[in-house]
């Protein structure tokens, strides 16, 4: 989490630490900046997380094409600590590196909820 990062390097954050877990989970800035306004913060839902990987990918599709902005955000939305844990998730991170359409990728998160919406609920 933001503060995890924060506390770990003694009050100064480090943009490396900071930059890579930004990879398929972009809300960690907000997280971060609503802690640094407030001094606490509230994690986005599950369903808040999945609109801001949906939102990553048509932005991504939008400043390059969708074979190469496919391409570009399939990696980082298979790393999603959002996966993390999940049982039997290696077909689904295998799929989701092998997508090559903004369908294929949105048709994956879809079955995502269906199989694990219960688990990532907690």
């Amino acid at each position: 989490s933001a503060i995890e990062v924060c506390d770990w390097s003694s009050d100064v954050c480090s943009s490396d630490l900071v930059g890579r877990a930004s990879f398929g989970a972009p809300w960690i800035f907000r997280d971060m900046r609503q802690f640094l306004d407030t001094d606490s913060y509230t994690p986005l839902t599950v369903e808040e997380k999945f609109a801001v990987l949906r939102r990553q990918i048509r932005e991504s599709i939008e400043r390059i094409d969708e074979v190469r902005g496919i391409r570009h955000i399939r990696r980082h939305l298979a790393s999603s600590p959002l996966f993390k844990g999940l049982p039997d998730f290696k077909p689904t991170r295998i799929a989701m590196l092998r997508a090559e359409t903004e369908d294929e990728i949105l048709k994956i998160f879809d079955e995502i909820g269906e199989k694990y919406y219960s688990i990532l609920k907690v």
